[in-house]
């Protein structure tokens, strides 16, 4: 038996989904947090090679290159409880690290997915479809759908952006899946450094919408949050649309477009009104530290800073018209303001339907 580690992302597995998942990978063992101890017979990926079996429609398009590279490290590699990549030229440990990336990532999601080794393949490449990808799809024995991106890297200082290159791809693929796994996985080049370890990250982002009027708004109103300094809200507000979105797909798969509308509603979720109310929260507390200020008869929620044009200081003031904020505050849809723009010579304003404001003023002196 070999091991290595595995960590799942405490900020996108809570601990319910991870004891949901945990329990059906009996080779896992709980180290401490969300870190566990993997214990893998290298067996396990000459049996599934074997499963794949030879038809040459399916070569290049399922796992077979990647396992055969795995199957034969293992067999030659210098014996050890951990896996490791401590040996060989810089160009055997890239190759290498990234065939033990896939086969980690899969033997993950057989684990804990339940899918089957047979059908899992590569997604070919549809660049009227998406520019970027993920690497692979499977299907358990309900027929259910998972996509998941795997990584290899044996350079410590690349995990991270090998993580969220991994998220990028998987997240932002545009077709439906029951989960969108990233996984990446860093294997040990010097045993006296860090072990290796693979990252199972699952955030929630939301899936491809489609292009409508009332989606686009309540997408933009992430922009007006980051715009205004409550970055924290506009995450938790992404969160919150995440967990609406969902519900919204799987009702719309659910019931015939003919009665979508009389469909239960989405705010009876309990996973909706959890991220709803984490948003309020987090809204009501970085809206409080904002000043407040009145222009144009208008009442605002700002932030200030001070910013350089050609060598002149200038006062930038950006913030949420106070109705906007108690309109978000309440989750309640918000009548449009009208769009005004005021320029000077030394100052300018401008103030945008959705509700935010824009001012600069010359500094004196």
């Amino acid at each position: 038996m070999l091991n290595t580690y595995v960590r799942f992302d405490s900020s996108s597995v809570p601990p319910q989904v991870l004891n949901s998942l945990v329990p059906s990978c009996v080779s896992l063992a709980h180290v401490a947090e969300h870190d566990y101890l993997l214990s893998l017979d290298p067996a396990r990926f000459t049996h599934a090679h074997l499963v794949l079996g030879s038809n040459p429609n399916r070569f290049g398009a399922d796992l077979s290159p990647h396992l055969v590279t795995v199957i034969d490290f293992f067999s030659k590699a210098p014996k050890s409880n951990f896996i490791t990549l401590n040996f060989g030229t810089s160009d055997f440990k890239r190759r290498h690290s990234e065939d033990l990336g896939v086969a980690m990532a899969s033997l993950l999601m057989v684990d804990l997915f339940d899918i089957d080794w047979s059908t899992i393949c590569q997604i070919p490449e549809n660049r009227k479809l998406s520019k970027k990808r993920p690497d692979f799809e499977g299907f358990n024995s309900k027929e259910e759908r998972f996509l998941y991106e795997a990584k290899g890297t044996c350079r410590l200082e690349t995990v991270i952006p090998t993580i969220e290159k991994a998220i990028g791809q998987v997240k932002n693929y545009p077709e439906p899946a029951l989960r969108k796994i990233a996984i990446a996985s860093y294997f040990c080049s010097n045993p006296r450094a860090f072990p290796s370890f693979s990252f199972f990250v699952d955030p929630e982002l939301p899936d491809i919408v489609p292009p409508d009027k009332d989606h686009a708004q309540q997408l933009h109103l992430e922009k007006v949050l980051e715009f205004a300094g409550c970055k924290s809200s506009a995450s938790s507000y992404l969160k919150y649309l995440a967990a609406k979105f969902s519900f919204e797909r799987k009702i719309a798969s659910e019931y015939p477009d003919i009665i979508a509308r009389y469909a239960p509603q989405s705010l009876g979720d309990s996973k909706i009104e959890t991220a709803l109310e984490e948003f309020k929260m987090s809204f009501e507390r970085e809206i409080g530290s904002l000043e407040a200020v009145s222009e144009k008869n208008r009442r605002y929620q700002v932030q200030r800073r001070i910013v350089t044009i050609e060598d002149a200081k200038y006062e930038c003031v950006a913030g949420i018209d106070s109705k906007i904020i108690a309109a978000i505050s309440e989750d309640v849809e918000f009548e449009k303001i009208e769009s005004v723009s005021d320029s000077e010579p030394d100052s300018a304003f401008s103030q945008f339907s959705d509700g935010t404001m824009f001012q600069l003023r010359r500094l004196r002196g």
